[in-house]
């Protein structure tokens, strides 16, 4: 399927390396919006009826501590299927927020009676993706904060050069403790941690080049 970018006029079949799970059959109506950035998409406790495709953007999704804190749980981008709630429970469990200018498509529970496999798998790779997020929040800061960045390049970096990758992470660094469940000013601290060891480099506002050599001799797992 290719898309336009309603916000450039662009027309693209790819904006990340993941591949489409499946084409949601022609018979079925399903929805195509526009989110701007900071829209919400749905929010935790929402009626869970509908199952949702990013074909543009990123989306993060959160929850609120008992204090009030923010927890983001998950970040998606282009082509991964997100509201799997819906599978299993009434409500959605987390709120869906536009990191950016996205396109969704909306896609009602009717139309994955024929792609129960891929949607299944699909909430297995989610569930591996958080499990191991939590599984890092007793390390470090540097080390949690290294492997989530690691994560992100991979999934959404451009390769630069040999070993370099530059991700767009569209997170202040308050998002990204949010994350990794670490302070803002932690974050920073790491931040320029990772940098003078070579792991790092700033592009320009939220956009780092990563060093995936160098992880494995400077970082502590």
């Amino acid at each position: 399927m290719v898309i336009q970018n309603p916000f450039t006029g662009e027309k693209q079949n790819s904006l990340h390396k993941t591949p489409r799970p499946f084409e949601p059959p022609d018979d079925i109506d399903y929805k195509i919006i526009t989110m701007s950035k900071g829209d919400t998409i749905f929010y935790s406790g929402d009626l869970a009826n509908s199952i949702y495709l990013l074909d543009i953007g990123r989306v993060k999704f959160c929850q609120f501590s008992s204090v009030g804190r923010e927890i983001i749980t998950r970040i998606c981008g282009k082509n991964d299927l997100f509201g799997l709630e819906a599978f299993n429970s009434d409500y959605y469990q987390t709120s869906a927020v536009a990191l950016c200018n996205s396109v969704v498509e909306i896609i009602p529970m009717s139309a994955f009676k024929v792609h129960q496999e891929e949607i299944l798998d699909a909430f297995h790779k989610q569930y591996l993706e958080i499990l191991e997020q939590y599984n890092h929040w007793h390390l470090p800061v540097k080390t949690k904060l290294a492997c989530f960045l690691m994560r992100q390049a991979r999934k959404y970096g451009l390769q630069k050069t040999d070993g370099w990758l530059e991700v767009e992470l569209m997170l202040s660094h308050d998002e990204i403790g949010h994350c990794v469940n670490s302070s803002r000013t932690s974050i920073s601290k790491s931040m320029d941690e990772l940098k003078k060891i070579g792991f790092l480099t700033n592009v320009k506002r939220k956009t780092y080049q990563i060093n995936l050599h160098q992880i494995q001799d400077s970082i502590p797992f």
